[in-house]
């Protein structure tokens, strides 16, 4: 046994080359292989294919590797649509055609939730698919100063990666991140955006590189936000400073580039939001009337938006609530609707834009009765359990590393008799859904929406009762 181990160490050192069989795609995109029963993790692979690959990073239980070469390639292997995929850290799965990126993903959702809830007969329904390219619409691009001579220690904080498409004479590079790096990837057109904001993205980098918008020499961040019908667009800019004169001018320029601009959101270096313009985007669910400010959280996909909302009020039913409450309701997006299932709800967030928004479209839509919390929702609900405030329904759509432990056990304090958990992350969710378990919650219903074609992420929504 000894032997055994000392051989398996020695094949799995860095920068040995080995061939792996690749047994299933995994949350986090890459590919699971086992070489002597050692789990070996390799980005860019899928289901089922024989690959050469080299040793790259080695843990206790496992090991991590870079693909050298697909030996017997998937019939799902696509030829990537984007030019700088194999660098662009936005996406990782465009190597694999959309209806198996689909299966993989009810997949990989059906063994998460039977590794930790230990259950073999749950009933996953097939994703709901979406658009492949060209469906979101948000996007936040870093900015970075060209530099003579990129950083030869791993002091520096960044190395620009071009595409090759750059003028000899840019002062600025707009774009994301390499993959698990802080090298900045130049991006000219990104397949995900809707065609606005790549147009805007070209725009804004003709500004900044002929120097006609000075006033944000010191730019750090572009973030865009267009709405569903393209017909408006919000820039949310971070840079140190500016005037407010500045930006009411930087406005005019950017306007005139880009027509569908309605206003500027300026985040300087000390936080203050600064507004030129109007921040603001409209949209429309169900006869329900939506103001999104530009650095307020949605979904980056309206059309999948809606596809989720209609399938979180399916699960609520047309049994009627005496309390509800929506936890991290931001915009009121399903807390809106559920006002129609409910004598009383009330919504919480620690987002103090997406709360005034919230404020706005009940008030806008007549609804009235619904009330707005801004607190974090962890104090929040220590809160509303001082009052001795009970709810029969809540519904939970939580940032990525889910409520945890501690929230599960307040939640089950309020005592609501159904819950519906909105999650953007499976290990998370199942999780938590163990929690809710233990605590006598049955796991009823399951249903994944697809809102991030091109990547591992997978949006879920739950139904559980008591």
């Amino acid at each position: 046994m000894a032997l055994h181990t000392a051989h398996l160490l020695l094949i799995l050192m860095l920068g040995n080359k080995i061939e792996l069989h690749i047994e299933r795609l995994v949350y986090g995109g890459k590919g699971l292989g086992r070489h002597n029963n050692m789990v070996v993790f390799v980005p860019d692979v899928i289901t089922g294919e024989k690959t050469l690959v080299e040793i790259s990073a080695r843990k206790k239980d496992y090991a991590e590797a870079e693909l050298i070469q697909v030996l017997e390639p998937s019939p799902h292997r696509i030829a990537p649509a984007c030019p700088i995929y194999h660098d662009c850290g936005g996406c990782q799965w465009m190597h694999i055609d959309y209806p198996f990126q689909v299966q993989s993903k009810r997949e990989i959702l059906a063994e998460t939730f039977k590794r930790t809830l230990k259950m073999d007969d749950i009933a996953i329904q097939p994703l709901i698919p979406s658009s492949p390219l060209n469906y979101r619409q948000r996007v936040q691009f870093k900015v970075h100063p060209v530099r003579d001579k990129a950083p030869k220690a791993p002091g520096g904080r960044w190395q620009p990666v071009s595409n090759g498409v750059k003028h000899e004479n840019s002062k600025y590079q707009i774009g994301y991140y390499k993959k698990e790096t802080h090298q900045l990837v130049d991006v000219n057109e990104c397949l995900l955006l809707r065609p606005l904001l790549n147009k805007a993205l070209k725009k804004i980098e003709e500004l900044l590189n002929s120097g006609k918008i000075s006033q944000l020499k010191d730019l750090k961040e572009l973030h865009m936000h267009c709405s569903s019908d393209e017909r408006a667009m919000v820039f949310i800019l971070y840079a140190d400073e500016i005037s407010k004169d500045e930006l009411n001018n930087l406005f005019k320029e950017i306007k005139e580039a880009v027509s569908e601009a309605t206003g500027i959101i300026f985040i300087d270096k000390y936080k203050k939001r600064i507004i030129a313009g109007s921040p603001f985007i409209e949209e429309e669910l169900q006869g329900i009337s939506f103001r999104i400010s530009g650095d307020s959280f949605s979904q980056i996909d309206w059309v999948q938006n809606k596809i989720l909302v209609k399938l979180a009020l399916d699960y609520i039913g047309d049994a009627q609530y005496k309390n509800a409450l929506d936890l991290f309701c931001g915009i009121g997006n399903f807390t809106l609707f559920i006002a129609k299932n409910a004598d009383n709800v009330i919504g919480m967030d620690s987002g103090k834009t997406a709360i005034d928004d919230a404020k706005y479209n009940s008030k806008k839509n007549l609804i009235s009765n619904i009330s707005f919390m801004y607190n974090d929702v962890k104090y929040g609900m220590a809160s509303l359990l001082a009052e001795g405030k009970r709810f029969d329904l809540v519904l939970i759509d939580p940032p990525r590393n889910g409520v945890g432990k501690d929230s599960v056990n307040a939640i089950v304090r309020l005592q609501p008799s159904k819950i519906i958990y909105i999650s953007c992350n499976p290990v998370t969710l199942s999780r938590d859904i163990a929690h809710f378990k233990a605590k006598g919650y049955e796991l009823k219903r399951l249903q994944a929406v697809d809102m991030f074609p091109q990547t591992y992420h997978i949006e879920t929504v739950a139904e559980l009762v008591k």
